[in-house]
């Protein structure tokens, strides 16, 4: 049972893992474009057999350097990360989920000292903050309230102001519109880079652009609820233009 126990506190402490500020998120979102926009002139150079061979090592490197930058943005933006390596102790009866879904179900299964399931909230409060394993646990069990008890006063998670939200939004439609360029850039030079030993390199980038890109996006979107409409529907257009161009390389 103790390592139940670890195992719910390892996840409410992922969770609760601090969210990256708006500016920050900004700047990573600016980085992938810099990078996306500077791989798109490369591809978009390549218009014959002579210059696919010449530059296709260059894209595939450009290409690795996008990807390298999307999956870090996607482990910033995304508390969806493993719970522990030792997936493999998880109670029988809550096999086969993941995440949050995990969380939930091995909390149910945890008894407090009162025999109820224990509610954790998804936040750590400051002063637990640091602690992990029986510490926490005690941190928790002092702080956080029971039936019966006034709540004490608790740190907000952090939240984007509704001008930093737009703001991540705005600069999350650019990212996409970039990525779409991007994709539809590589994708016509499909033939060309046939040509050459890197095409299925390439082909495996882009799915794994597609997978990365994929976390990024919901990730993003649980950070700006006010504009969580217009990012969903960015997170559509990425992924379709991803799926395709993934398509195209493995077809």
């Amino acid at each position: 049972m103790l390592l139940i126990k670890s195992l719910v506190l390892a996840s409410v402490a992922v969770t609760a893992t601090a969210q990256l500020t708006a500016p920050e998120v900004m700047k990573e979102l600016a980085d992938i474009t810099k990078n996306s926009t500077e791989v798109t002139t490369v591809a978009n150079g390549i218009n014959g057999p002579a210059e696919a061979f010449a530059t296709a090592l260059t894209l595939r490197d450009g290409l690795k350097g996008v990807l390298t930058l999307t999956t870090k943005s996607a482990q910033d933006f995304s508390a969806r990360k493993p719970l522990l390596k030792s997936r493999q102790d998880v109670p029988k009866e809550c096999e086969g989920l993941t995440d949050l879904e995990l969380k939930e179900c091995i909390e149910n299964l945890l008894p407090s000292s009162e025999g109820t399931p224990l509610a954790r909230q998804a936040e750590i409060p400051l002063e637990c903050e640091g602690l992990v394993d029986l510490e926490l646990q005690e941190c928790l069990d002092g702080v956080l309230p029971s039936s019966g008890t006034t709540p004490p006063a608790r740190r907000q998670a952090t939240v984007f102001s509704d001008e930093e939200q737009q703001d991540v939004c705005d600069a999350f439609d650019y990212y996409v519109t970039v990525t779409q360029a991007l994709t539809a850039s590589v994708t016509r030079k499909k033939q060309l880079l046939s040509q050459t030993p890197h095409l299925g390199t390439i082909g495996d980038i882009l799915r794994g652009l597609e997978d990365a890109a994929d976390v990024l996006a919901f990730g993003l979107i649980e950070l700006v609820p006010n504009c969580s409409i217009d990012a969903t529907a960015d997170q559509k257009k990425l992924s379709k233009a991803l799926g395709a161009a993934t398509k195209a390389f493995h077809s």
